[in-house]
């Protein structure tokens, strides 16, 4: 784990409070994000170390992140519940 990765006792900033969290693993949130089509795991690494978003490590595979910007949140959140549909829907037509 880097060290941008935030623990889970800590609390976000001001900044980033009112836009989230979204969890998932490193995977799913890179992918919610839509900053690459195979959901690379380093690139969210990248996008938290410039401050894009906050991370917090729930366990280790766990993470949450929160957003500075509304907007990302908004399409990331809607990203996130249209995955976790699908999801669903596939498991129930097993």
């Amino acid at each position: 784990m880097n060290d941008y990765y935030h623990r889970a006792n800590e609390e976000p900033p001001e900044a980033f409070r009112a836009h989230g969290p979204i969890t998932g693993t490193k995977k799913d949130l890179a992918k919610v994000l839509g900053i690459s089509s195979r959901a690379d795991r380093r690139t969210l690494d990248a996008m938290v170390a410039e401050g894009y978003v906050w991370a917090q490590r729930i366990h280790h595979r766990l993470y949450r992140i929160w957003f500075r910007n509304k907007t990302a949140f908004d399409t990331a959140k809607k990203a996130h519940e249209d995955n976790q549909r699908r999801r669903q829907e596939a498991t129930a037509s097993k």
